[in-house]
């Protein structure tokens, strides 16, 4: 008699199972039917892309001198509108987080030999972008990739300025974790033209290959390991890294 609501119960769970395995398997197929167009941008149609993160006024000084006429080199620096007027900062403090600020934007633009240009926002709000896009849009012909931690930041940003590109904060690569854990890569919302990765944490192969399937760009933060794997087969589009020497080495390497 007690074999009978044991194997009720075991009935139920598998049906359970499976019409959740089935659901999952329906929206998979769902992702997959999506087609996906590249973003014509010159930043894009170069073999690799090597970003310089700076991190003290000396790294700015230095980039300046460093980066020039290399359309595929470009310098990342984190910018804040402090002051009434927006800066390039230098966090001292992560949590809280607290930054001072070293240079006025306005001034380091004066000094700017690059075609290329990252800028990493640290603000919260875009309650002065349009102040920031007629500073970077004085430069003649200068290509801007736009990233933060902030996923609504970065789709306010791209509506007033839809010529620049993209770059993912960290926060979509923990969604895509997470998603790609359940099967679901597919169906996850990837907005940005640059998909930022570490290897911390790996990423799971069929997530790479989404990212690939939509025809965003893969971008390897060197800093985040002392021997990261690097790839000649397009695995990764772009690197980050403070030091210049590696990312030398890294272009090397590739060539």
């Amino acid at each position: 008699m007690m074999k009978s609501p044991f194997f009720r119960l075991l009935f139920i769970s598998a049906n359970v199972v499976l019409w959740c395995a089935m659901v999952l398997m329906g929206l998979r197929q769902l992702g997959y039917q999506q087609s996906f167009a590249q973003f014509d941008h010159p930043l894009l149609k170069q073999r690799h892309l090597y970003l310089y993160k700076t991190t003290s006024l000396e790294d700015i000084n230095q980039n300046i001198e460093i980066i020039n006429d290399e359309l595929n080199w470009a310098p990342l620096i984190q910018i804040e509108f402090l002051q009434g007027a927006w800066h390039l900062t230098q966090e001292i403090h992560r949590r809280p987080y607290k930054s001072k600020p070293l240079l006025s934007l306005q001034e380091y633009l004066g000094s700017l030999k690059s075609g290329s240009l990252a800028i990493n926002i640290r603000n919260r709000s875009l309650s002065h972008f349009d102040q920031l896009s007629e500073l970077i849009n004085k430069q003649k012909d200068l290509k801007v990739i736009f990233t933060s931690e902030t996923t609504n930041i970065i789709r306010e940003a791209r509506k007033k300025e839809p010529n620049w590109l993209f770059m993912s904060g960290h926060t979509l690569l923990s969604r895509l974790r997470v998603m790609g854990s359940l099967f679901l890569e597919t169906m996850t919302s990837i907005d940005e033209d640059l998909v930022l990765i570490n290897t911390n944490t790996p990423l799971q192969s069929r997530v790479a290959k989404e990212i690939q399937r939509r025809k965003k760009f893969l971008i390897l933060d060197l800093n985040s390991s002392q021997k990261p794997p690097l790839s000649a087969d397009g695995t990764y589009y772009g690197f980050i890294s403070d030091n210049i020497v590696t990312l030398r080495q890294v272009q090397k390497q590739l060539q």
